[in-house]
This record gives structure tokens, C-alpha cells and sequence, in this order.
């Protein structure tokens, strides 16, 4: 009996195969939980970690079914995997963990300025946090002249209860102290300046800029690409739900990240987007799949 070469390949296929790789995305996953729970590790780089999980673990199950095709089929797959990556990764690690800014300064009261570095211009985005007053109105608003379109916000505070053991339920207060906004700086364009601010804030607005990866429209297009690739990726392999599925829970929860967290506010938003993502990702995703199933036919089998 002939042996079959241990190729790079194969090598790959055993590993992507077994339990090991997932064991340890969802290790590093726990890890990471378990740290920010003790307080050792912050926000920011607690949904980082959860970021580049997410993004990894679909990966590696659209590059696993990519080495049960050959040929153009398995070219797809490990294509769409690379996209499904990117397209969460891009808008989502830097939404939870921007890293140094543009440019940052804060905001008190009407007419203060932040003044722009030379050359400043074209899309960026703004990231606005405050915190308000104990005991004031619950809301407060704020417009901040610059943009091409002025950039308007608000912090809340809402309250709710939650169930506290098997029969008891308490108040819990949450606030929204922090958000991103999209926004498109003219050339020329020297400071921002602050031309409304109403509500008891308790002391100024920190705003900085930051280079996006990629801009608002530009994340829905990756993510579409990503989808669509993995769909056809799907069909020509003729694995049911085998890409389709993985790629709409990841990009789905890439979405939500990118809509919804912050580094002030990133744990609670990251996990819920881990949930509705694994929902309605799997739905689109398993709808987009099937569609492909029938008009594309499976690549022949060599």
C-alpha cells in the first residue's frame, strides 16, 4: 500500500478538523472573561479579544469546509473565509479599540473650540463621551460644528429592573455616556467648535478623531462581498449550510459591534451582538445560502 504525502495541505485539513482550534479560540475567549471579571483587563481589550474570536472561529470553519472541495470550490471557500475576517475585523476592532487619534481635545460650554491638525480632512470618526450629572434630568444633548454635516448626540440615563435572585428584582441604572459618529471634514476646516450643549453634564465632552479602515457604507459593502462569496462558496462545495451559516453569524455580529459599542461601553454590547448575531446571522446567512444552492450547481467531484 502506497502511502499518501503529509502535504501542507493535509496538515492543514487535520488540524482545521479536529477540536483543538475551536478548544482554544473558546480558551482565549473564557480567558479574557474571566480577567475582565476580576477587573485585570479593561473594556476595550476584553471585546478586542472577543473581536478577533468571533472573526477567527468563522474563519476557520469556512476554510475547513473549503478542504472538503477541490479545485475552484475550495479557492471560494478559503476566499470567502479571508473576507468573512476582514469584513468583521476592519469596522469592529477599531470600533471597541481605536487606538491613538487623530486628533482629541474636550468641550464645555458654547463656542469652545478644538482646534485641527493641518491637512485634517476627509471622512473620520468622532468619538463623543460625557457622563451625566447624579441626580439631574436623564438626558442631555449636545452639536458640534466642523463636519460637513454638524455631529448631534445625546447621553442618557434609563433605568429598568432586573430579577435578583429566584423572586427579587432591583433597580438598575445604565447610562450612555459615550458614542461614534460618522462624519466628513471639508478641506480647509481648522477646529471644531461646540455650538449647543444642554442637560446637566457633569463636566466636559472628550471628542477625538480617528482614521477609519473603512467608512459606514464601505462596511456593508465588505459585508455583503463577504456573504455573497461564502453563499456561492457553499453552493459549488455542495455542503448544505456549511458557509453560508457560519459567515452571516460572524458578519452579522461584526455589524452590530460597529453600530453599537464603544472602549467606554464595549463588553455588554459585544456579547449581546454575539446573540442576536448568532440569530439573525444564521437566518441571513442560511437564506443567502440556499438561494445559491439553487442556481449555482456543486462542482463535480474529482
Amino acid at each position: 500500500m502506497v502511502e499518501r504525502p503529509i502535504t501542507l495541505a493535509l496538515r492543514l485539513e487535520n488540524a482545521l478538523s479536529g477540536w483543538m482550534l475551536p478548544t482554544v479560540l473558546l480558551g482565549v475567549a473564557a480567558a479574557f472573561g474571566a480577567l475582565y471579571l476580576f477587573g485585570w483587563v479593561g473594556e476595550e481589550v476584553t471585546a478586542a479579544a472577543l473581536v478577533l474570536s468571533v472573526a477567527s472561529g468563522a474563519a476557520l470553519a469556512l476554510v475547513r469546509a473549503a478542504f472538503e472541495g477541490t479545485g475552484q470550490a475550495r479557492a471560494l471557500g478559503i476566499a470567502a473565509a479571508g473576507l468573512v475576517a476582514a469584513a468583521v475585523v476592519l469596522p469592529a476592532l477599531p470600533t471597541v479599540l481605536p487606538g491613538n487619534p487623530l486628533f482629541e481635545g474636550d468641550l464645555g460650554a458654547e463656542g469652545d473650540r478644538i482646534a485641527l491638525p493641518a491637512g485634517t480632512r476627509g471622512r473620520v470618526r468622532l468619538l463623543v463621551a460625557g457622563r451625566l450629572a447624579e441626580g439631574g434630568e436623564p438626558t442631555a444633548s449636545y452639536r458640534i460644528l466642523g463636519p460637513r454635516e454638524p455631529v448631534e448626540g445625546r447621553l442618557d440615563r434609563t433605568a429598568s429592573y432586573a430579577r435578583v435572585g429566584r423572586s427579587g428584582r432591583a433597580r438598575v441604572t445604565r447610562e450612555h455616556n459615550a458614542d461614534w459618529h460618522d462624519a466628513s471634514i471639508p478641506a480647509g476646516t481648522r477646529e471644531l467648535v461646540l455650538q449647543r450643549i444642554s442637560g446637566p453634564v457633569a463636566g466636559r465632552l472628550l471628542v477625538s478623531g480617528h482614521r477609519p479602515p473603512v467608512s459606514g457604507a464601505g462596511t456593508w459593502a465588505l459585508a455583503a462581498a463577504a456573504l455573497l462569496c461564502a453563499a456561492v462558496a457553499e453552493a459549488r462545495l455542495g455542503r448544505r449550510n456549511a458557509a453560508g451559516v457560519p459567515a452571516g453569524m460572524a458578519l452579522a455580529f461584526g455589524l452590530l459591534v460597529t453600530l453599537t459599542a464603544t472602549p467606554v461601553s464595549a463588553v455588554g454590547p459585544a456579547l449581546g451582538a454575539m446573540l442576536l448575531g448568532a440569530i439573525g446571522g444564521s437566518i441571513g446567512g442560511w437564506v443567502v445560502g440556499a438561494a445559491a444552492r439553487r442556481i449555482l450547481p456543486p462542482q463535480p467531484r474529482a
